[in-house]
C-alpha cells in the first residue's frame, strides 16, 4: 500500500517533526499513549501531527489519497469523539481543512456519510467530552458545508435544524452555541440553495431571539450577515421586515462596543445595498449562481431547488433609490435620543455600505451621496446643537467623504467630476445666489475640495476654473470657519497647481488692500471687517505655499505684503479700537505667513520685526489705577494684540530657528516676560467666568469685540505665550524664569480650583455623582481639563521641534493602529473615545505655516503639506503646552526645586475637592502622568541640549516620582494605565539602581496578592515596560521573576489579565532579545497550551468574562509574540527542528483565523521566518496567500503583505513571480490606483525591475505600455483567479477556493483606470529599465543588426522595442498633468541619448532614430505653447539640445522643427533684461526667466562642447555665438556672485567683474531700477532657489567657454573684456590689442576663481554637488562621474585661461601661483593619469609663455647659484642612468628658464623673506611627486612617507640634496 513517493516526501524536510509517517498517515498509537500522564502533551503531538499531515496531503497525488482515505476518515473521526486527547481550537480547525483537502482530492462519495455521522456526534448524550466533541464536529460541518456544499445540499436543512437545537438548548455551553451559529452561517454561504424558505424563517426567528441573549457574543454572531447576504436573493424581505430589523439593530447598538457596532455596521449595510437594483454583489459568492432578479418581475424568483415561489408579499424584493436607502441611516443618526455609539456604528455602515457598492456606484451616485451626507447629516440642526456636535458630525462626514470614497473608491475621472460636483453644488451656490447653505456643509465641502486636490495633483488643471473663483468669493463668508478651510483649500489648490500661485496672490492681495481702504469709511457694511479678515486668511495661506514652490512668484510680491503690514501696524495707533484692532489682526496675519519663507527672507526684516515686537510687548504698568481703570473692552483690545503679535513670533521661531542667537532669544524670552506679566494684571472683577457654555467655546478670533467671551482671549493669549517659550532655543535663556514658569505651567495642567467643565457637565456630575465612567467619553470639548495628548494608546508629548522627525504620527508611519484595525474603523472607535476634537478655526496659525507643531495633527513629517492639522481649543492647547513646558524645564533644576514641584503636585491630586469631582480628579491624574512622562522623554531624548540638565537630581526625587505613579497604574482606564507604566519605565532607566528592584518586588507582590483584574494587567503592562526601557543588561536578574510572573498571568482565564499579560509579554521578549533565549521553549510550550484552551477562545468563558473580553484577541499577542521568538532563535530557528516546527504550524493555525488582525500579525510572523528559514516555507502557496490579501479590503492586511512580499522579492523576484499565480503584477500596479498610500508596493516593482530589466526588457516595455494606454486592463485586474482545480496546487489552506470565490468581488469594487501617478511610476519604470542595461554595459541591447540575429534564439533586447519607447514618451509628453509632461521628456531625453549611435540596418550611414524625427518633434511642440511651464519648458530645450547634437542628422536643413525651436529659445533670451517670454509661455516669474535661461544657454554649451568632435555642429553654433558668447560670460559672472553669501557679495558688488551685474536676480546685467533693488534686497532669497540650477549648468558653460579660448576665437575675449559684441571688424581689433595688453582680461579672475574653487572641494573625493543632477540621491553612482568631469572640465578650462591671450603678460601673483601648484599636487595624489597628464601641460604652457621673466625674479642672485641648481636638476633626472624622455621636455623647460634669468632682475637673499617661497620650488616638488608616483622604484622610502614636503627654514640650495638622499 505504501507509495514510494509519500514515503521520499515524509523523509524530506519535515522529517524531524515531532511525529513522521512510517506508512502513508498512520498515526502512532503508542506514541500518544506514552504521554497519557499529560493530556496537554498529548494535544500537542496530535496538534502537530495534524499540521504536517496537512502540509504532506496537499503535495501528494490523488490515487495515494484514494487508498488511505478510508483509514484518514475514521482516525479523523477518532480525533473528534475522543476524550483524552481533546480536540481543542487548533485541532478541530485542522480537521475540518483535512477533510475538506480528503473530499477535494480523493473520492468525494463519502462524504455523505462523514457529515451524517458528525451531525450524530453533536446530538450524543451527556458525556465527560460532550462540549469539546460538539464543538469539533459543528466546526468540521460548517466548514465542509461553506467549502463543498454544493455536492451535499440535501444535508442543509437537517444541519440547520441540530444547530438551531443547540442554540435553544440553554444548558449547552456557551461556546458551542456560537458554533452552532457559525455553522449556519457556513452553511449558507456554501450552500444558499439548500435552505429552503421555512427553514429561513425558522433562522431568522431564532437569530431575533438571540439578539436578546445575555451574552454580547452570541448578539455579534446573530447578527444574520449571511442570511441577508446568501438568502435574501432567493427570498426577499419586505419593506415591513427590513424596517422591523433595522430598528432592532438599532436597539442592539446603544451601550454596544466596538466588535458589535463593526458586525451590525456590516449586516445593515448588506442589508441595505440588497434594495438597489444596480448592484450586483449578491452575486458576489460563486454558489449562488441564480440569474439577477430584475426589479421589473419580482414574482418570478425560482429556488434551485425547484419550489417555485408564488406571487406575494413576502417574495417582493424591496427596491429601493439611493436617498431613500441613505435616509434609512441618517434618520436614526439624527434622532435626539441617539447615542454616540450609535452614531459611530451608523457611520461604519455608511463605510461598509459605500464599499460594498463599489466604485461604478458610488461615481454614479456621487452628487446623491453627497447632498445627502452635506445635507441630510452636517446641515441637520440636531447636530450643530453644541460645538461638540458639529465638529463630530463634521469629523463622520469628512470621514466618509475622504476616506471612504475620496481615497479609497473614487478613480481619477471620478475625482474630478466629484470636484465639479461640490464647486456648483456649494462654493457656487453661496457665492452666485447668496443661498444660505449652512456653513457646516459649506466646511465639509471645502475640506473635501482640498483633498481631492492634493489628490489629484497636477491632473487639477481640469478643474482650476471651476474652483478658483468660487473660493476667493467664499473668503468672504462671514463664518470664520469657512473662511478658514476656504484658506487652506486655497493652499491646496495651489500647491497641486503652483503655475496658479503668483495669479492668485495678486488677486487676493488686491481684494485685502480694497477691504482695507474702506475699512475707515462710515458707510461700509457690517461685514466687512469678517470679510478683510476673510482675504487675509486667504493670503496667508498661499503664502505658505511659496518655500515648497518658488520657482513661480517673485519676491518682490513678499516685499510689497511685509511693507503693508508693518503700514497698517504704525496707522493703527491713530483709528478706532474696531478698526485697528482689524489691521493689527490682519498685518501680524500676514507677517506670520511670511515668516515660513526662511531664513533669508526674515533676516533682511529682523530688526523692523524686533523694533515692532517691543513696541507691541511693552513692559507692563503695574500701577494699580491704570489696571482698574480700563474698560473689559479695552483688556479685551490689549488681549487681542498681544494675541496676533505672539502668533508672529511664534512663526518666526518656527521657522528661522537660525536667526534665534543667544542675543535675539534674550531680548524675545524679556518680551514674553512682558506679556506673561501681563497675564497676572487683569483684575478678577469679569474675567473669571471662565467656563463657556459648551456651544460657543473658544472659537478663534473674527473680530475683537465677537462672541467671544474674555476667559477664552485669556486662553488664547497664555496658550501663544507657553508655546514660544517651549519652541525658544536653547531653554538656558530663560532659566532666571523657570521657577516661575514651573509653578505656572503646573498650576494650569494641576490646578484641583480650576473650573471644571462646562456648566452643564457640571450639572450632570453634581445631580448624578455615581455615573462618571471616563473623562474619554465626556464630548464637551472641555473634558474637566484634561490634555489632548494622550489618545488611547497613542502618547504625543515632549516630541516637539527637536524630535519632530522621528516621531511623525502620520497615515504612512507612525502610529499603526495598535489592534491592526483598518483606518476607517480605528478612527470613528478613537473618535468615540475624544472628548475634545481639533479644528483648523481653534488655531488659525496652522493653516499658514508649513511647519506642525505636533503631530496630533496626523502629520508625517516628509509630507507636511497634505494632512489638514486640527489643532485643540485654546484652553486644551494651555494645558498641552503648560505640559510641554513643564517637560522641558523640569530636568534643569536643582533637587530642591524639583521636590517642591512635585510636592505641588502630589497636594494638587490629593486635594479634597477633587473627591467631589471624579471627572476633575482623572483629568488632573492624566496630566500629572503626562506631565512626568514629558519629563523623562526629555531626560532621554538625545537632542535634549541643555547645559544644566540635572535630569532626575537624585535618587530621592526618583523615589517621589515613582510613588506618584503607583495609582494610576492600576487605574480602571487602560489608557492611563499605558501612560504610567511608560512613564515609570523610563523613570526607572534613568534613576536605576535597587529603586528598579523595590518597584519590581512591589509589581510581583499586587499581582500575588491583588484578585483584581485591573489591578493585575497594570502591573504585568508595568512590569512589561519597565524591562523594555531599563534594558536587557540592567534588569537581567529580574527577567526569570518576570517570565514566570507573566506567563502565569498569561494563563489567568480573565480576558483583560491574560491579554496585558500577553502584550507585556511581547514587549519584554522583544527588549530582552538573545538573554531571552532559554525562555523560548518554555514560552513557545506555554503559547501552544494556551491556543488549545478554551479560556483563551472568544466565548470560551462564562457569559461575565467573555463580555468583558469582547474585542480583546489572545491570539493577536500570540502573534506578536512568536514574532519576538523567532527574532531570539534567529539563525538557530534552522537547526532546532522541534521548535521551528511548532513556530510554523502555529502561524499557520494563525493564518486560518477568521479574525483579519490576527492574520496580520501571523504574516509579520512569517515575515519574521523567511528572513532566517525560508526553506522550510511552502514559496508557491505562500506567495499565493499574500496575492490574495491584496484584494483584502482591510489596509493593514494589505500593508503587511506588501511588506512580505518586498521581502520575497529582494532575495529572487524572478523566483516569486514564476511561482505567483499568474497576474500579480497587475494587481501591484491596481494597487498603486485603489491604494496609493501603500508605499512598498514601488519597492517591490523597482526590485523585480532591477533584478530582471536585462534578460527580459520586453516584458517591462509591455507592461508600461498596458498602463499608459488607459484602458483600465490592468487597474482593474483585482485578485489572482484561482482555476478551480482539484490538486489546489497554487494555494494554502483552501485560499483557492477563497479566490474563486471573492474574484468577482473584487472586480467589481476596484475597476479603478490608472490614475496618472501610476502612469508616472509607469514612466519611471521605463526609464529605470534604459538606465540599468545602459549602466550593464551589455551593447548587444542598442544594436539592430546583432538584436535581430540573436532575438531569434529567444533572447530578448530592448532596441527592438525602441518604436514603443517613443510612442510612450509621446503620449507622456502631450499629457494634461505637468509631471507626465516632465517625466515623458526625460524618458525621451534618455531614449536618444541611448539609441543615438545606433545605425539603421535597412539605411547605410542613417541612424536609427532619423525616422522617428517628426514623433520627436511632435512630441517637443506642446513644450512651448501656453500651456506649458517653466519645468517642462527646460526640459523641452535640454531635449532639442541632446537631439541635434546626437549626430542622428547632421544636415541644417533637415533638422527642422527641433533645431527651430532651440533657436527661437535663445532668441528670446537675447537681451540683456529678464526673459519673460519664451515660446508662447507668458509671463515666467523671475526665478522661472532664470532657469530657462540658464537652460537655454546650457543647451547650447552641450553643443559648442560637443562641436569639438562632431564638426557639422559648427554650423549650427558659428551664426548664433556672437549672441552667446557675452550670455555665456555673463552667467558665469553671475554665478559666481550667487555662489557668494549674499551679505558678502554686497561689500564686493564693485569688484567682481563690471559693478553691479544685474543683482542675484540673474537678469545678467540689467533690468529696470525697481527689479534691481528687489533682486539685490532678496538676493540671499533669490540665491536660495536659483543656485541649484546654476550648479547645473555652470560645468558645461566653462567648457563651452574654454573650448573658444582654445581656438583662440576673438567674440569670447572680447566678451571676456565685457565689450559688446556685435560681430564688427572694430571689435576683432579690439580682441586683437586685448591679446598684447600687461593684463588679464576682465573677467579672467572670476573664472579662475571658480575653476580652482571647484577643483578644490573635489579634493579627497568630497565633491561638491556641481549639480549634473537636482535630484541625485545620496548613493547615486553617478556621484564619481560628477566628480571627475568637475575635475577635467576646470582643469582643460584652466588649460585655455592660463595663456597670455586671456591671463595678460603679467602672470598672476606669487601667492595665487603657489596655491594653485598646492591644489595642483593634491590632485596629481587622487586622480588618474589624464589629469596629472593635464597638469603638466599647463605648467608646461606657464613656463613656455611666462618663464623667462616671471618664474626667475624672486630666486637668484648669483650665477653661482643658478649653476648650483641647474646642476642638481640635471643629477637627479639622470641619477639612475634611464632616460626618462616623458619628462625631459619639461625638464629642458625648467633648466632654460632657470639658467636663462637676466642677471639685472636680482633679489637678494637679504631681500627674500622665505625663500622656499618660490615658484619654481613649487613646480618642481609637482614634478618630483609625479616622478615618485609614476616610477616607485626611484625612492627607497615606505610609501607612506613619498610625499615630498621642505622642511621650514631650510636653505634651498640643499633641497635637491635632501631629495636626492631621499630617493
Amino acid at each position: 500500500m505504501a507509495s514510494p513517493r509519500v514515503s521520499s516526501a515524509s523523509t524530506g524536510r519535515d522529517s524531524p517533526n515531532p511525529t513522521t509517517f512510517n506508512e502513508p498517515f498512520q498515526f502512532d498509537e503508542h506514541k500518544l499513549a506514552s504521554y497519557a500522564a499529560n493530556p496537554e502533551k498529548q494535544e500537542l503531538y496530535v496538534f502537530n501531527w495534524l499540521a504536517n499531515l496537512e502540509r504532506e496531503i496537499k503535495k501528494i497525488d490523488k490515487d495515494t489519497i484514494k487508498q488511505c482515505q478510508t483509514n484518514l476518515e475514521k482516525q479523523l473521526l477518532k480525533f473528534i469523539s475522543s476524550i483524552t486527547p481533546k480536540p481543542q481550537r487548533p485541532i478541530r480547525q485542522l480537521i475540518a481543512r483535512i477533510f475538506v483537502i480528503i473530499y477535494i482530492k480523493g473520492d468525494s462519495r463519502t462524504l455523505f456519510d462523514t457529515i451524517t455521522a458528525l451531525q450524530s456526534l453533536v446530538g450524543v448524550g451527556k458525556n465527560v467530552g460532550e462540549k469539546e466533541t460538539k464543538l469539533a464536529a459543528l466546526h468540521c460541518i460548517g466548514i465542509i458545508l461553506k467549502s463543498l456544499g454544493d455536492k451535499i445540499l440535501s444535508l442543509v436543512p437537517e444541519t440547520v435544524n441540530i444547530c438551531l437545537k443547540t442554540i435553544k438548548n440553554s444548558s449547552n455551553a456557551l461556546i458551542v452555541r456560537l458554533e452552532a451559529i457559525y455553522t449556519i452561517n457556513r452553511s449558507l454561504e456554501g450552500a444558499s440553495k439548500g435552505a429552503t424558505e421555512s427553514i429561513v424563517k425558522d433562522i431568522m426567528k431564532q437569530m431575533r431571539s438571540g439578539l436578546n441573549d445575555k451574552a454580547l457574543i452570541i448578539k455579534v454572531a446573530s447578527c444574520m450577515h449571511a442570511i441577508a447576504k446568501y438568502t435574501h436573493q432567493q427570498y426577499p424581505i419586505t419593506s415591513n421586515e427590513l424596517d422591523n430589523l433595522l430598528n432592532q439593530m438599532v436597539k442592539l447598538l446603544d451601550g454596544s462596543n466596538q466588535t458589535i457596532r463593526r458586525s451590525v455596521s456590516s449586516y445593515i449595510a448588506t442589508l441595505l445595498a440588497g434594495t438597489q437594483s444596480e448592484a450586483d454583489f449578491l452575486a458576489i459568492s460563486s454558489t449562488t449562481s441564480s440569474k439577477k432578479k430584475s426589479s421589473t418581475s419580482p414574482s418570478q424568483i425560482s429556488g434551485d431547488d425547484g419550489l417555485q415561489q408564488s406571487d406575494s408579499s413576502s417574495s417582493t424584493k424591496v427596491i429601493l433609490s439611493v436617498e431613500e436607502m441613505l435616509t434609512n441611516l441618517s434618520t436614526i443618526y439624527n434622532k435626539q435620543s441617539t447615542s454616540r455609539e450609535v452614531r459611530a456604528a451608523i457611520i461604519e455602515t455608511y463605510s461598509a455600505l459605500f464599499l460594498q457598492l463599489g466604485t461604478k456606484y458610488v461615481e454614479l451616485n456621487y452628487s446623491f451621496i453627497a447632498q445627502h451626507l452635506l445635507k441630510d447629516l452636517v446641515s441637520h440642526p440636531k447636530n450643530s446643537s453644541s460645538r461638540y456636535e458639529a465638529l463630530n458630525v463634521r469629523e463622520h462626514c469628512e470621514l466618509l467623504l475622504r476616506d471612504v470614497i475620496g481615497t479609497r473608491l473614487l478613480s481619477e475621472q471620478g475625482q474630478v467630476t466629484a470636484v465639479r460636483e461640490l464647486a456648483n453644488g456649494w462654493l457656487k451656490q453661496w457665492s452666485a445666489n447668496q443661498v444660505e447653505s449652512s456653513k457646516l456643509s459649506l466646511v465639509c465641502a471645502a475640506n473635501e475640495i482640498s483633498g481631492l486636490l492634493l489628490d489629484l495633483g497636477g491632473a487639477a488643471s481640469t478643474v482650476f476654473d471651476v474652483v478658483a473663483d468660487p473660493l476667493v468669493t467664499l473668503l468672504s463668508h462671514s463664518s470664520y470657519s469657512v473662511q478658514i478651510a476656504t484658506a487652506w483649500c486655497l493652499r491646496c489648490l495651489c500647491y497641486s497647481l503652483p503655475i496658479k500661485l503668483s495669479g492668485l496672490i495678486t488677486k487676493v492681495h488686491g481684494l485685502l488692500s480694497k477691504d482695507l481702504n474702506n475699512l475707515s469709511n462710515q458707510v461700509t457694511s457690517s461685514e466687512l471687517p469678517k470679510r478683510t479678515l476673510g482675504y487675509a486668511y486667504g493670503l496667508a495661506a498661499l503664502l505658505s505655499v511659496i518655500p515648497s514652490r518658488p520657482l513661480d512668484v517673485s519676491f518682490e510680491v513678499s516685499a510689497r505684503i511685509f511693507s503693508l503690514s508693518t503700514q497698517l501696524i504704525k496707522t493703527s495707533a491713530n483709528k478706532d479700537l474696531s478698526v485697528a484692532s482689524i489691521q493689527i489682526q490682519v498685518a501680524w496675519i500676514l507677517i506670520g505667513s511670511l515668516m515660513s519663507l526662511g531664513p533669508n527672507f526674515v533676516k533682511l526684516h529682523l530688526p523692523q520685526l524686533l523694533i515692532l515686537w517691543k513696541m507691541a510687548l511693552p513692559k507692563p504698568n503695574s500701577n494699580k489705577e491704570s489696571v482698574s481703570n480700563r474698560s473689559e473692552t479695552e483688556w479685551s483690545f490689549m488681549f487681542h494684540v498681544r494675541e496676533c503679535v505672539l502668533g508672529a513670533m511664534l512663526s518666526f521661531l518656527l521657522h528661522n530657528s537660525k536667526l534665534v542667537t543667544s542675543d535675539v532669544s534674550k531680548r524675545l524670552v524679556a518680551l514674553l516676560n512682558n506679556a506673561l506679566t501681563f497675564t497676572l494684571l487683569v483684575p478678577s472683577s469679569f474675567p473669571n467666568n471662565p467656563t463657556p457654555n459648551s456651544s460657543s467655546i473658544s472659537i478663534a478670533p473674527q473680530l475683537p469685540f465677537s462672541s467671544l467671551k474674555f476667559s477664552d482671549r485669556e486662553n488664547m493669549l497664555k496658550r501663544r505665550i507657553f508655546q514660544c517659550f517651549v519652541v525658544i532655543r536653547p531653554i538656558s535663556t530663560y532659566d532666571n524664569l523657570s521657577t516661575q514658569l514651573l509653578k505656572l505651567s503646573v498650576s494650569q495642567f494641576a490646578d484641583p480650583e480650576k473650573n471644571v467643565g462646562s456648566a452643564i457637565t457640571a450639572a450632570i456630575a453634581a445631580a448624578v455623582s455615581g455615573s462618571f465612567t471616563s473623562v474619554w467619553t465626556t464630548g464637551d470639548e472641555y473634558a474637566y481639563g484634561v490634555t489632548s495628548r494622550l489618545q488611547g494608546m497613542n502618547i504625543d508629548i515632549a516630541n516637539l521641534v527637536d524630535n519632530d522627525d522621528e516621531e511623525g504620527n502620520g497615515r504612512k508611519v507612525g502610529v499603526r493602529d495598535w489592534l491592526n484595525r483598518d483606518l476607517v474603523e480605528s478612527r470613528v472607535e478613537n473618535q468615540l473615545e475624544q472628548p475634545i476634537i481639533g479644528a483648523p478655526e481653534y488655531d488659525s496659525l496652522m493653516i499658514y505655516t508649513t511647519y506642525w507643531l505636533s503631530s496630533s495633527n496626523n502629520n508625517n513629517s516628509n509630507n507636511n503639506n497634505n494632512k489638514m492639522p486640527k489643532p485643540v481649543p485654546a484652553a486644551t492647547a494651555l494645558v498641552d503646552y503648560s505640559l510641554e513646558l513643564f517637560g522641558l524645564v523640569f530636568p534643569a533644576q536643582s533637587a530642591q526645586v524639583q521636590e517642591v514641584i512635585l510636592d505641588q503636585l502630589i497636594k494638587s491630586t490629593k486635594h479634597p475637592r477633587l473627591e467631589k469631582s471624579p471627572g476633575r480628579k482623572m483629568a488632573v491624574q492624566v496630566n500629572m502622568v503626562i506631565g512626568l512622562l514629558a519629563i523623562f522623554k526629555n531626560i532621554m531624548n538625545k537632542n535634549y541640549s541643555n547645559r544644566n540638565n540635572n535630569g532626575i537630581a537624585n535618587k530621592r526625587i526618583g523615589g517621589i516620582a515613582m510613588d506618584m505613579l503607583q495609582e494610576a497604574i492600576i487605574h480602571p482606564d487602560p489608557y492611563l494605565r499605558n501612560a504610567a507604566s511608560e512613564a515609570l519605565g523610563r523613570l526607572l532607566s534613568i534613576v536605576g539602581g535597587n529603586l528598579v528592584t523595590t518597584q519590581m518586588q512591589l509589581l510581583v507582590d499586587q499581582v500575588v496578592n491583588n484578585r483584581e483584574p485591573d489591578t493585575r494587567a497594570g502591573s504585568a503592562l508595568a512590569l512589561g515596560c519597565i524591562y523594555s526601557h531599563v534594558g536587557g543588561m540592567a534588569a537581567g536578574s529580574h527577567l526569570k521573576t518576570l517570565v514566570g510572573i507573566l506567563l502565569s498571568l498569561s494563563s489567568d482565564p480573565h480576558p483583560v489579565v491574560h491579554f496585558w499579560a500577553l502584550y507585556a509579554l511581547a514587549k519584554v521578549i522583544e527588549s530582552a532579545g538573545l538573554m531571552f533565549s532559554q525562555y523560548v521553549s518554555s514560552t513557545l510550550g506555554i503559547i501552544a497550551k494556551l491556543y488549545m484552551a478554551d479560556t483563551h477562545e472568544p466565548g470560551g468563558g462564562s457569559v461575565g468574562t467573555t463580555n468583558v473580553g469582547l474585542g480583546f484577541s489572545a491570539y493577536q499577542q500570540f502573534g506578536k509574540i512568536i514574532y519576538g521568538l523567532i527574532g531570539t532563535l534567529g539563525p538557530e530557528l534552522q537547526s532546532s527542528a522541534k521548535v521551528r516546527n511548532l513556530c510554523l504550524n502555529l502561524m499557520i493555525e494563525l493564518r486560518n483565523d477568521e479574525e483579519q488582525m490576527v492574520v496580520v500579525e501571523s504574516i509579520r510572523c512569517l515575515q519574521h521566518f523567511i528572513m532566517f528559514a525560508q526553506q522550510f516555507v511552502d514559496l508557491p502557496r505562500l506567495v499565493a496567500f499574500l496575492q490574495f490579501q491584496l484584494s483584502s479590503k482591510h489596509l493593514p492586511l494589505k500593508e503587511v503583505a506588501v511588506t512580505c512580499l518586498y521581502q520575497l522579492v529582494q532575495k529572487n523576484a524572478k523566483h516569486v513571480f514564476e511561482v505567483a499565480v499568474p497576474g500579480l503584477d497587475n494587481q501591484l500596479f491596481s494597487l498603486l490606483d485603489t491604494d496609493p498610500t501603500i508605499d512598498g508596493v514601488k519597492d517591490i516593482v523597482k526590485s523585480w525591475l532591477n533584478q530582471t530589466a536585462i534578460d527580459n526588457p520586453s516584458l517591462w516595455v509591455e507592461l508600461c505600455r498596458k498602463v499608459m494606454s488607459k484602458t483600465g486592463s490592468v487597474a482593474s485586474a483585482g485578485a489572482p483567479i484561482e482555476p478551480p482545480s482539484l490538486d489546489i496546487s497554487g494555494n494554502d489552506d483552501l485560499d483557492g477556493i477563497e479566490l474563486e470565490k471573492n474574484t468577482k468581488l473584487i472586480q467589481d469594487s476596484v475597476q479603478i483606470p490608472p490614475r496618472w501617478r501610476t502612469q508616472l511610476f509607469a514612466l519611471q519604470c521605463l526609464r529605470q529599465v534604459v538606465e540599468v542595461i545602459s549602466s550593464s554595459g551589455d551593447k548587444d541591447h542598442f544594436d539592430l543588426v546583432i538584436a535581430k540575429k540573436k532575438g531569434a534564439t529567444g533572447k530578448d533586447y530592448l532596441v527592438l522595442r525602441v518604436q514603443e519607447l517613443i510612442k510612450m514618451a509621446f503620449i507622456a509628453s502631450t499629457a494634461v498633468v505637468s509631471e507626465m509632461r516632465l517625466e515623458g521628456l526625460t524618458v525621451l531625453r534618455d531614449v536618444i541619448e541611448k539609441f543615438a549611435a545606433t545605425p539603421d540596418p535597412d539605411f547605410e550611414e542613417a541612424a536609427l532614430l532619423e525616422q522617428y524625427q517628426a514623433q520627436i518633434g511632435a512630441a517637443l511642440t506642446p513644450a512651448f505653447t501656453a500651456e506649458s511651464s517653466p519645468e517642462i519648458l527646460s526640459a523641452a530645450v535640454k531635449v532639442c539640445a541632446v537631439f541635434v547634437g546626437s549626430g542622428i542628422v547632421k544636415e541644417l536643413y533637415r533638422m527642422g522643427r527641433i533645431l527651430k525651436l532651440l533657436t527661437t529659445a535663445l532668441e528670446n533670451c537675447k537681451d540683456n533684461v529678464s526673459v519673460t517670454t519664451v515660446g508662447d509661455v507668458k509671463d515666467l516669474s523671475p526665478h522661472a526667466a532664470i532657469m530657462i535661461k540658464l537652460s537655454v544657454l546650457n543647451a547650447w554649451a552641450e553643443l559648442q562642447v560637443s562641436s569639438i568632435k562632431q564638426s557639422y555642429l559648427i554650423q549650427v553654433i558659428e551664426p548664433n555665438l556672437s549672441l552667446l558668447c557675452p550670455l555665456w560670460v555673463s552667467a558665469l559672472k553671475e554665478y559666481a556672485r550667487v555662489q557668494v553669501e549674499p551679505d558678502v557679495a554686497e561689500a564686493q558688488t564693485n569688484i567682481i567683474g563690471n559693478g553691479k551685474i544685474g543683482g542675484s536676480g540673474g537678469n545678467f546685467g540689467g533690468g529696470s531700477a525697481q527689479t534691481e533693488v528687489f533682486d539685490s534686497m532678496y538676493s540671499g532669497l533669490t540665491r536660495e532657489v536659483i543656485l541649484p540650477y546654476y550648479n547645473m549648468s555652470w560645468l558645461t558653460i566653462l567648457g563651452a567657454v574654454a573650448s573658444l579660448l582654445e581656438s583662440g576665437n576673438p567674440l569670447i575675449i572680447s566678451a571676456l573684456n565685457g565689450s559688446d559684441s556685435s560681430s564688427t571688424s572694430s571689435d576683432f581689433t579690439t580682441a586683437t590689442e586685448t591679446s598684447t595688453k600687461k593684463e588679464a582680461v576682465k573677467d579672467f579672475f572670476i573664472l579662475f576663481g571658480l575653476c580652482v574653487e571647484a577643483l578644490s572641494k573635489t579634493f579627497g573625493g568630497s565633491n561638491r554637488s556641481s549639480g549634473l543632477g537636482v535630484n541625485s540621491s545620496v548613493n547615486n553612482p553617478n556621484n564619481t562621474n560628477e566628480n571627475d568631469k568637475v575635475v577635467k572640465t576646470c582643469i582643460n578650462a584652466l588649460k585655455a585661461f592660463l595663456r597670455p591671450s586671456v591671463a595678460g603678460t603679467v602672470f598672476l601673483e606669487k601667492e595665487m601661483v603657489i596655491e594653485l601648484i598646492n591644489l595642483f599636487d593634491r590632485l596629481i595624489l587622487t586622480e588618474g593619469f589624464e589629469v596629472q597628464y593635464d597638469i603638466i601641460q599647463i605648467v608646461a604652457n606657464i613656463i613656455n609663455d611666462y618663464g623667462s621673466t616671471y618664474l626667475c625674479e624672486d630666486l637668484l642672485s648669483t650665477e653661482e647659484e643658478r649653476y648650483f641648481y641647474s646642476f642638481f636638476l640635471f643629477f637627479f633626472f639622470f641619477k639612475k642612468k634611464k632616460n626618462y624622455l616623458s619628462n625631459l621636455n619639461l625638464f629642458n623647460l625648467l633648466y632654460s628658464a632657470t639658467i636663462s634669468g637676466n642677471s639685472d632682475d636680482t633679489v637678494t637673499n637679504d631681500e627674500t623673506d622665505d625663500k622656499s617661497r618660490t615658484v619654481v620650488f613649487y613646480i618642481l616638488r609637482l614634478i618630483v611627486n609625479i616622478f615618485f608616483q609614476k616610477v616607485p622604484s626611484l625612492s627607497t622610502r615606505p610609501a607612506s612617507l613619498r610625499i615630498f614636503r621642505p622642511p621650514q627654514g631650510i636653505d634651498q640650495k640643499y633641497v635637491f640634496l635632501l631629495v636626492l638622499n631621499r630617493g
